[in-house]
């Protein structure tokens, strides 16, 4: 499966919330259970049987490839991310998907948004899932889409 995570946006509306005091850079890279939230989504993804996972990347994309400091990381860059609602996100990772054919499509296509958190269980039972549907409709490709997780 790919999993594609839209991490282009700036978080205003979370920067808008924290403290002045907080050191904000970019919300995917906001810790969850101490760990970036970006690198804990990559991490899990992984973990779970063969997905392909591919980053959309924008608002501070240099300090988001630090912090997840893996040279293999697959991402497309959004130049346009300031005036963007995810759409051109999904767009430009769709385009990369289908035009490079890098990624094996056949398998379904999973959006995630960075600032998402799941437990491992309830991740690891929704991917079933899914790769359960998959194999009882091979004619279809499943695309889902979740926002925030559980």
């Amino acid at each position: 499966m790919i999993i594609v995570i839209l991490a282009a946006g700036q978080g205003n509306r979370l920067k808008n919330t924290l403290p002045k005091s907080f050191p904000y850079t970019t919300k995917s890279i906001i810790k969850i259970n101490n760990q970036p939230a970006i690198k804990r989504l990559i991490k899990q993804f992984s973990g779970i049987e063969n997905n392909n996972i591919l980053l959309v990347l924008g608002h501070k994309y240099q300090s988001v490839l630090e912090v997840i400091n893996d040279d293999k990381q697959e991402f497309v860059l959004n130049n346009y991310y300031k005036n963007d609602s995810n759409l051109r996100s999904l767009f430009l990772a769709l385009n990369r998907i289908i035009n490079n054919k890098e990624f094996k499509l056949n398998n379904g296509l999973l959006v995630v948004e960075a600032d998402s958190f799941f437990s491992n269980q309830i991740l690891k039972n929704f991917m079933d899932y899914i790769y359960k549907l998959n194999n009882l409709n091979n004619s279809v490709n499943q695309i889902c889409w979740t926002t925030k997780g559980y």
